[in-house]
């Protein structure tokens, strides 16, 4: 399920949340990413998905 708030259409708030499902997928498929999940790696990983997009 996904929060909309009264100031954001829902449609921006669900392309937000596509968005963000896309960039996990990608770090659930970092090797490991169960003992790493809280590491500096991972974090970077996911800034440079951001960053992309």
């Amino acid at each position: 399920s996904r929060v909309t708030f009264s100031d954001q259409p829902y449609s921006d708030a669900l392309a937000i949340g596509d968005e963000q499902e896309k960039i996990m997928e990608q770090v659930m498929q970092i090797p490991n990413i169960e003992l790493i999940w809280d590491s500096l790696e991972v974090e970077e990983k996911i800034l440079e998905l951001l960053e992309k997009n």
